[in-house]
């Protein structure tokens, strides 16, 4: 009979060990606040080569949509007017074909054709760049970063023309402070899909071809037509009354394209070449 007692009292304590201990575990878990991690403030590095960026390709676009369809330059001379556009004579012919003064070659009339498009759009990005880096000052104030750079200089601005890419540098020295802690951009380089060099290209290819050919001849050759197949370019060319012809040279997969005006000295009406 004691044995048994002994047994119950052992039962009763063991139940209230059990229940102390899981008291002690459920106030453990009640009591036990979630953690939260503290991330440190990031400056935005990263932020200010993709503002530049933005303002980069923004500008290029705007640019490009000009000077394409003027063969490459924002005020074309000489130019022919053609589809509501002034073209760019990149050679130009005023004279009649005369085998006797050999006077028939196509005389250009612009500096290289790819330094003189990179020129061209360096000289449209300078001040635009000057608005983006004043535009991004006061958008990352609101931020809470602050912007400190010369605003009384605009940016260097250097275009390279590669195959199918527009490489710009932007030259700036930016200091850039968040939360007492300072990081300095110098440069911000960005690289834009394009076809302007390829488009380039052809239309360089052809100027060469003109200054051995007679007025009108539209032959590319064998080399020019495997470059403008592989690079999926389309080329039109349209003869105009005056002798000039004004070629198109669409990229197939963007639908931009750039024409460009010829005119070599023109053949006598019912002269032929032999």
């Amino acid at each position: 009979m004691l044995a048994r007692v002994k047994r119950g009292q052992v039962g009763i304590w063991v139940m209230l060990g059990v229940i102390l201990v899981a008291s002690l575990a459920l106030l453990f878990f009640i009591q036990r606040k979630p953690r939260v991690d503290v991330q440190q403030p990031q400056l935005p590095s990263a932020d200010v080569e993709s503002f530049v960026k933005g303002c980069v390709e923004s500008a290029l676009s705007d640019a490009l949509k000009v000077i394409l369809p003027q063969g490459g330059f924002f005020n074309p001379q000489p130019f022919v007017t053609f589809n509501g556009y002034k073209v760019q004579y990149l050679c130009k012919n005023r004279n009649y074909f005369s085998i006797r003064e050999l006077n028939y070659a196509c005389q250009q009339q612009v500096p290289p054709f790819v330094p003189a498009i990179e020129a061209q759009l360096s000289t449209f990005l300078q001040p635009r760049m000057l608005d983006c880096y004043n535009e991004m000052k006061s958008e990352f104030r609101s931020l809470g970063s602050e912007v400190e750079f010369d605003q009384s200089t605009a940016p260097e601005v250097s275009v390279d023309l590669r195959h199918g890419k527009i490489v710009t540098k932007v030259k700036k020295q930016v200091k850039v402070t968040k939360q007492g802690e300072t990081r300095t951009f110098e440069e911000v380089s960005v690289e834009t899909p394009s076809p302007v060099f390829d488009m380039a290209f052809v239309a360089e290819s052809v100027l060469q071809r003109q200054f051995a050919l007679y007025a009108g001849a539209t032959d590319l050759g064998y080399d020019l037509i495997n470059y403008r197949r592989t690079n999926k370019l389309l080329v039109t060319p349209y003869r105009i009354s005056d002798g000039t012809v004004v070629y198109k040279i669409e990229d197939v997969p963007s639908k931009q394209f750039m024409y460009v005006a010829f005119r070599g000295a023109v053949l006598p009406h019912g002269m032929a070449v032999p």
